[in-house]
């Protein structure tokens, strides 16, 4: 008689964990996979202090949201990353939910491609907040949108269907918190996927609970849940130089980045016409860290002794930061030291 064969022990976790592959794809990675993946995601710059803030800038793949007060240059901060992205061959998607963009936001970005940025914008009759948020969910998962920046100005101003089809009424429910949370929670592993930088601009409502702040951001808390960047714009104020106002100084607080600990104060410029100022922000970063020094109404650049080139101009005084602006915008050699030396005091 013959003997029966041997039967084979069968791992049945070894099954179902080859079922769950066959069924799902290789979703389950070692910890060490998941950092070098991690390690490999680029930042894109905003401008020397908003980069210092963040510890590097806005990471691909990554949430950021915006809020402040009124008329602080939200739209134009997203304009100018737009614009950096674009340096770097990304493309860049605006949603213009409150359909107040103007001329001299696209025209005041100097280095802006206008030709390069898709605006999402109801012409020819209204969006709603369906409408908007179903064309971004689109975008963003479209192959040649890999790496881009996603802008929606503003989530506070995306109005859904049925509260823009019903007759004005202070006691309609607000539906959009809700809305967002699911579409959020739509997105969230696209957003990682596809190495979009998305960025959500948010408006201050009033806190009535007599509670914590007096204001605080809008849109639900999933929204704030998700960032991985937090900005709120604190203060605004003119820039004057010679008594005329040339653009504005911001006061933005960063509460979380995505690049590690946060928890920092911005001071930024925003000169008209031109967009974020990096000459004025590394000028007043190299005085914070003693590249340069101020006497009275004197400045020397001591950071230049050690350029190969601009060596002697260490010793010479400029009168006012006025002349130092000119010399390193006029010089980028020094320009691009003063941004070298800034970064190995940083790393």
């Amino acid at each position: 008689m013959a003997k029966k064969a041997k039967s084979e022990t069968i791992d049945v976790g070894d099954v179902g964990m080859a079922a769950i592959k066959k069924k799902y794809g290789d979703i389950i990675r070692s910890g060490s996979d998941i950092f070098d993946e991690k390690s490999n995601k680029q930042c894109i710059s905003i401008s020397p202090a908003y980069d210092l803030g963040l510890n590097g800038g806005i990471l691909e793949g990554s949430w950021t949201v915006i809020s402040g007060v009124p008329k602080c240059g939200k739209s134009s901060l997203c304009l100018q990353l737009i614009a950096n992205a674009q340096a770097q061959g990304r493309r860049g998607i605006y949603a213009d939910a409150e359909s107040r963009i103007k001329q001299y936001n696209l025209a005041g970005i100097h280095n802006l491609d206008k030709k390069e940025i898709e605006v999402i914008s109801g012409k020819e009759e209204d969006l709603s907040a369906e409408d908007m948020l179903n064309t971004v969910n689109a975008m963003i998962r479209l192959p040649k949108n890999r790496g881009a920046v996603c802008v929606i100005d503003s989530t506070s101003s995306l109005l859904p269907r049925d509260e823009m089809d019903a007759e004005v009424s202070s006691k309609l429910r607000a539906q959009l918190p809700k809305m967002l949370s699911h579409w959020v929670k739509q997105n969230a592993q696209v957003v990682v996927r596809n190495d979009i930088l998305m960025v959500l601009i948010t408006h201050y409502i009033t806190n009535t609970s007599g509670y914590g702040k007096h204001k605080v951001a809008d849109c639900g808390v999933m929204v704030q849940y998700q960032a991985d960047n937090r900005l709120d714009f604190t203060h605004v104020e003119p820039w004057e130089e010679n008594g005329k106002k040339i653009g504005q100084k911001t006061t933005c607080d960063i509460s979380c980045s995505a690049m590690g600990a946060s928890g920092n104060t911005v001071t930024s410029y925003l000169r008209f016409g031109h967009g974020i100022d990096c000459t004025k922000e590394f000028i007043e970063l190299g005085e914070s860290f003693g590249l340069i020094e101020k006497a009275g109404a004197w400045f020397t650049l001591p950071y230049l002794s050690e350029h190969p080139d601009l060596a002697s101009v260490a010793e010479q005084k400029f009168q006012g930061q006025q002349k130092v602006y000119d010399f390193i915008s006029s010089t980028p050699s020094a320009s691009e030291f003063l941004k070298k030396e800034l970064g190995s005091l940083l790393a």
